[in-house]
């Protein structure tokens, strides 16, 4: 929970040299639990930023998981992202990723912790590889359907030197969960660093998972 404190203070902390942005994010997943062990996760997301009404970011992934033990889950996916920095400048990114996630509960409260490493390769753009760690906190639930509230915070950190470039502190809430559906939305605030200068970000998102 410090580390979530910790990244609020530093989000208030940072200049902001640019017109805040606002952003629109929906995601979608659907998972297959092929045995007790392995599942195939799919998805889609797109990103919009609606001080220009543009599309800025739209992505499909897919991954192979494993889950040894209850509090261990590691995969192999792979991501085809297309971005618009520029209005009617489009970017196309492959992105091969590994992932871990550990995951603890403390009564009624789940605490997971993520880490990733990407390959980043870009037709026109330096390839690299990057970070991203995440730590997340859910607190109890508040009815017997699954509504319940969560905290996050993540960061990105490019590993050929370019350190750490993205930052961002979520508040959210599963509204409904069950076995096969559960609806997500949340708030967020994101800081991004794009030539020596700190973009600050509000985000609204939805998120929409399913499994068969």
């Amino acid at each position: 929970m410090s580390r979530v404190v910790f990244f609020i203070m530093l989000f208030s902390c940072f200049q902001v040299s640019a017109q805040r942005r606002f952003e629109i994010w929906n995601k979608n997943q659907l998972s297959n639990k092929i045995n007790e062990r392995v599942l195939i996760k799919v998805a889609q997301k797109v990103q919009y930023h609606t001080n220009n009404s543009n599309l800025e970011v739209a992505y499909g992934e897919a991954f192979v998981a494993g889950r040894p033990k209850n509090w261990l889950e590691y995969g192999l996916g792979f991501r085809l992202a297309k971005s618009q920095p520029l209005e009617n400048v489009w970017i196309t990114e492959n992105r091969t990723m590994f992932y871990a996630d550990l995951s603890k509960s403390l009564k009624n409260y789940k605490l997971s912790f993520s880490n990733r490493i990407e390959y980043r390769s870009f037709k026109k753009l330096e390839h690299h590889f990057r970070y991203r760690q995440s730590l997340k906190l859910q607190f109890p639930k508040l009815v017997s359907w699954g509504m319940q509230f969560y905290t996050s915070e993540e960061s990105y950190t490019r590993l050929n030197g370019g350190g750490t470039n993205l930052l961002r502190v979520y508040g959210g809430v599963d509204a409904y969960t069950c076995k096969t559906f559960k609806v997500s939305a949340y708030y967020g605030l994101q800081k991004a660093k794009l030539v020596e200068h700190w973009i600050a970000s509000d985000i609204l998102g939805l998120n929409l998972a399913f499994s068969i």
